[in-house]
């Protein structure tokens, strides 16, 4: 389920062929938001259930990633630098938002996925080190003392 409608699109007026389907821009993208927030969150998150500020949250990822897209796909002559500049502009700041979601940032009001990793210091790099005694502290203890 998309999170927002092909009407919501950020494309201004430019010129969009009536071959491309700006809907199935607006599905991949909220499949894209469903790929990387499922290992969180129990899929489909109930939308409606939301408080307004997270589905406005997810409305505007939704949008913003499929018009940068969508923008990114169009071949308009003497436009592409400038385009090509917008669409990725878009499509990186829906990603680092999405990114705030997905690694516990920002954290939703819905069904936690059973799986999903409680906390978020959990998920967080560690050195684990399977000896008692790590080898460099090994060669300091041997050699530097």
């Amino acid at each position: 389920m998309a999170y927002s409608v092909a009407q919501d699109l950020l494309t201004g007026d430019l010129p969009i062929a009536g071959s491309i389907d700006t809907t199935k821009f607006v599905d991949d993208a909220a499949e894209e938001i469903d790929s990387n927030i499922g290992f969180i969150y129990e899929l489909p998150i109930a939308f409606d259930d939301l408080p307004l500020h997270q589905q406005l949250l997810l409305k505007q990822i939704n949008n913003k990633l499929a018009s940068g897209r969508l923008i990114l796909t169009l071949d308009i002559a003497g436009e592409e630098s400038s385009l090509h500049s917008y669409g990725l502009r878009l499509v990186t700041e829906a990603m680092n938002e999405l990114m705030l979601i997905a690694n516990g940032s920002v954290d939703l009001s819905c069904t936690r996925y059973v799986g999903a990793v409680p906390e978020a210091t959990d998920r967080l790099p560690r050195v684990i080190n399977r000896d008692e005694e790590s080898a460099v502290d090994m060669f300091e203890n041997a050699f530097m003392r």
